[in-house]
């Protein structure tokens, strides 16, 4: 898919300005960018093909679907067979799961430009219910697809040790997870941009 940027300039100067911690980091690093997404169906794919395995080879596999189908629409993915897909190196499980997705859509069950229009909560009702996405999967098309402003996960492990390292928490709670999130509140998407960095780079 092809990745666009979001310009955020104005927003990095009112984040720096709800946490002192986080704006030292941020004064060091410089501008990070957050990229989006915009095909949803592709972004959700992506998704599912991604979990469980690392990141380069989500990417291979991924690449292969393409070359494989085409284009990533519901009814190519339902037109090509199970042994094809799992031909690009994809589960016979996670297969499944993507064709109930793609049949949703195509019966009509699923809207996926309604969805876009719908709260992050009702978002992570309707996408959990399906066998292969869960929160945390959501959470990541919430900010690299549908460009939501306020999202931070407690499930993403390089979150979590990000803000560790920048706080100086040894162990971090859900109350403190929490408390951090509500003052970088509401550019908890750009604020996770930095936190990552931070579990990388600190």
């Amino acid at each position: 898919m092809e990745k666009s940027f979001i310009l955020e300039a104005e927003k990095i100067k009112l984040l720096k300005k709800k946490d002192s911690v986080l704006k030292n980091y941020m004064d060091r690093v410089g501008t990070i960018e957050r990229w989006y997404e915009d095909d949803f169906f592709s972004a959700l794919l992506e998704s599912m093909i991604s979990q469980l395995v690392s990141t380069k080879t989500a990417d291979t596999i991924y690449q292969r679907l393409l070359r494989k189908v085409k284009k990533l629409t519901p009814e190519n993915l339902l037109n090509s067979s199970n042994e094809e897909i799992r031909s690009c190196g994809i589960s016979l499980k996670k297969v499944q799961n993507m064709k109930v997705l793609a049949q949703d859509i195509v019966d009509q069950k699923l809207n996926l430009e309604e969805l876009k229009k719908a709260s992050n909560g009702e978002i992570i009702e309707v996408l959990t219910k399906y066998s292969g996405i869960g929160l945390w999967t959501v959470e990541m098309l919430l900010i690299f697809t549908l460009q939501r402003e306020d999202v931070i996960s407690y499930g993403d492990f390089g979150i979590r040790g990000g803000i560790q390292k920048l706080y100086g928490i040894e162990k971090l709670t859900k109350k403190q997870f929490n408390e951090i999130k509500e003052k970088v509140s509401p550019y908890g998407s750009l604020a996770s941009l930095y936190y990552w960095h931070a579990q990388r780079m600190l």
